[in-house]
């Protein structure tokens, strides 16, 4: 994703209450979780793998994984 034009699309195209449903969320997330989830659904193994997220990996692939509904 190199622009806002791409995360809008990305945002859009986002299944809200799916992901909400899924992710069965303790408490209400915050802006950024929803953002988070949302880029991992819709970039799945490919956002876990972004260096930037080296330090969370493990997290991340268990979140995609509530995600997939597994």
């Amino acid at each position: 994703m190199t622009s806002l034009v791409e995360l809008g699309e990305v945002l859009r195209g986002a299944d809200d209450s799916g992901i909400t449903a899924r992710m069965d969320y303790r408490y209400p997330p915050g802006a950024v979780r929803r953002l988070d989830d949302t880029l991992l659904a819709g970039f799945g193994q490919r956002y876990v793998d972004l260096h930037g997220n080296a330090d969370r990996r493990t997290a991340l692939t268990t979140r995609l994984q509530r995600l997939a509904g597994g």
